[in-house]
């Protein structure tokens, strides 16, 4: 069994993403609920069926939320986008819905936005208790939520449940955590945060990006600006090596790339 999971994008069935998952010999994997086209995919009965047949043979599976859903944004079609993919993730039998925090644009303080975020988790979690939101934090600048650590923390103080988290280290080093040049000191930040013991999965993300770019690009492990050297040391680190991890690469990978990226741990 291979060290790390991948995200595995659908071409048209759900089953795509657990085939390839399952013929790779992967720990655990991640998907979007949307196909190429960017369309979420409608599973009929038998596609139901034969995915959760292939479902048993893993433990924590991960269902990645869309782009287009902000925690933060008031309009009503946000909530109820959550609650459609929270179902089909439930019916597919996902452990673990990762979502990002949001954009507070439509605010005047990134405060605002931060509260609004926290009362929607509080109404999510208060009728959600079969699958887990896991915040994850985010590498844009500006009035984006979740890239400073401690949005995270002003959140988890407002929400009447204990949140659990996805820590992505690419997210964290295009912000600005200089995770490669002292990784204890970024674990100190993120424990003093939102608590090592509440992060439940790992994005192993390569960035294609400069430290401090605050710019989201992934691209293949050991091409990017954090170095194979170093997301093998936070993959066996000791705080953080019973975490599952997933590797999110770049579009249009190959199943070459994809092969060559879960032998590298």
């Amino acid at each position: 069994m291979k060290k790390v999971g991948l995200h595995l994008r659908l071409d048209n069935k759900v089953t795509d993403s657990i085939e390839k998952a399952t013929q790779l010999e992967l720990p655990t994997f991640q998907c979007f609920l949307t196909n190429s086209s960017g369309k979420y995919v409608n599973p009929n009965e038998q596609e139901i069926q034969d995915f959760l047949k292939l479902r048993k043979k893993f433990k924590d599976i991960f269902v990645h939320s869309s782009f287009w859903i902000n925690l933060a944004n008031s309009k009503s079609y946000n909530l109820k986008l959550i609650k459609k993919e929270l179902a089909l993730a439930k019916k597919l039998q996902f452990t673990h819905l990762v979502i990002h925090p949001g954009s507070a644009k439509e605010y005047e303080t990134k405060e605002e936005g931060i509260s609004f975020v926290a009362k929607r988790l509080n109404k999510i979690l208060s009728e959600e208790k079969d699958i887990k939101l896991l915040l994850e934090n985010t590498a844009h600048g500006k009035k984006t939520i979740g890239n400073d650590l401690e949005d995270l923390k002003k959140i988890q103080e407002q929400v009447n449940y204990q949140l659990k988290f996805c820590l992505d280290m690419a997210h964290a080093y295009a912000y600005g955590y200089d995770l490669k040049k002292d990784l204890d000191k970024f674990l100190k930040i993120v424990d003093e945060n939102i608590g090592i013991a509440n992060i439940e999965l790992i994005h192993l993300n390569e960035s294609a990006e400069p430290l401090g770019s605050k710019r989201d690009k992934h691209t293949i492990p050991g091409k990017g600006k954090i170095g194979i050297r170093a997301l093998k040391k936070i993959l066996k680190h000791p705080k953080l090596k019973h975490i599952p991890a997933i590797v999110e690469l770049p579009p249009k990978t190959t199943e070459a790339d994809e092969s060559k990226t879960i032998n590298m741990f």
